[in-house]
């Protein structure tokens, strides 16, 4: 059951990725040329630091974002502050990044997220 808040977090990420305002990328949540995860944006849009620069993510060498304050090894992916942001649990996350990593629209991204909280109501 998601509490108040978390469906207020639901609500702001959902028209964030809806807005236009962010650019995707891939394979980091926020990319060093400007770009978001739909997981990044829900951190950016929640308030959520994100930590100095990192050159590499280990999985990609070619991949350079920047992790989140909160996070100790850059490629985990920290299910437990999104589960406590969006009562989302760490398989529903996955599912969302992969979404975001095949390259599937926000729009339809958050089309997937209001189908998810509305599934775990």
């Amino acid at each position: 059951m998601s509490t108040a808040k978390q469906k207020a977090n639901v609500k702001a990420w959902v028209k964030a990725l809806r807005s236009g305002k962010f650019k995707q990328a891939k394979g980091v949540l926020k990319s060093d040329k400007g770009g978001y995860c739909c997981l990044g944006v829900l951190a950016e849009t929640c308030g959520v630091a994100f930590a100095e620069r990192t050159t590499t993510a280990p999985y990609d060498k070619k991949c350079v974002g920047y992790p989140l304050k909160s996070s100790k090894n850059f490629e985990v992916l920290p299910a437990k502050l999104f589960e406590r942001l969006t009562g989302l649990d760490a398989d529903q996350q996955g599912y969302l990044a992969e979404k975001n990593d095949l390259g599937v629209r926000f729009f339809n991204i958050a089309k997937s997220i209001e189908k998810l909280t509305t599934e775990s109501k």
